[in-house]
């Protein structure tokens, strides 16, 4: 994920917002790494901020997931584990199979038309970045985020689509994490990659949708995080001795 190095804008989001949305996303993209303290003082010399709003910014983080807070310690980076990894996705597949139900039960044409122009704009973009087969693309990423808000859109509840928006954040920071990790898992994936088609995954969770066939929609979705928690997992394992299996997430 980029940094966040720019001046901060103050409009049309507080400053309080625009630092919590620069945080997380150097959260996200690895730039703090899981368990590092947040210092106050160090903060606001990163972003140009004063205390009071970067504080703010860190409480409103841990609610959130991203950060830590300690008694009477501050702040820090929330930990990363398999066991959180297996949480997070299988509280994901309970949030998005059920948005995704909702959406091709209500969506009308517009609806339709943001899934297909989404996918139109994933499929053209390259999963890793050129030259770096071990690094994720970050314009793919934002894509397929856009992409998994896309089926989701129609379900009609402000709830869930704010739940799957930070479970899908959390979980990415875990993509990121992955493929970054050192050791011999890290070293296996890179040198023998998983045969794994995941533009086809997306356009058949697509042709489900819009052929308002749920079960058939809902069932590729859940395997389609199934699949991607397995290959985190076994990417992450040097991050964490925490250990836990998919089982039937």
């Amino acid at each position: 994920m980029p940094t966040a190095t720019e001046p901060l804008s103050t409009a049309p989001t507080t400053r309080t917002s625009s630092l919590v949305a620069q945080l997380r996303m150097d959260i996200v993209g690895g730039v703090f790494a899981p368990g590092s303290k947040l210092l106050i003082k160090d903060l606001c010399t990163r972003y140009g901020a004063s205390p009071i709003p970067m504080r703010e910014a860190l409480s409103r983080l841990t609610s959130s997931g991203f950060v830590q807070a300690e008694d009477q310690r501050g702040f820090k980076v929330a930990s990363a584990s398999a066991q959180d990894l297996v949480e997070i996705s299988g509280a994901r597949v309970l949030v998005e199979t059920e948005a995704l139900r909702l959406s091709v039960l209500q969506g009308d044409v517009a609806w339709e038309s943001r899934v297909v122009a989404a996918h139109h704009q994933l499929n053209r973009l390259a999963l890793r970045e050129p030259g770096m087969p071990a690094a994720l693309s970050t314009q793919w990423d934002e894509a397929h985020m856009a992409f998994h808000d896309a089926l989701l859109s129609a379900c009609g509840s402000r709830v869930l689509l704010e739940l799957a928006a930070n479970l899908r954040e959390r979980f990415t920071r875990y993509r990121f994490l992955s493929a970054a990790a050192p050791g011999r898992a890290g070293e296996k994936a890179a040198a023998q990659p998983v045969q794994r088609d995941i533009a086809a995954e997306h356009t058949a969770i697509v042709e489900a949708a819009l052929a308002r066939d749920v079960a058939r929609a809902t069932a590729l979705l859940q395997q389609h995080f199934q699949q991607t928690t397995a290959l985190a997992l076994a990417a992450s394992q040097g991050l964490s001795a925490g250990r836990a299996a998919v089982g039937g997430r």
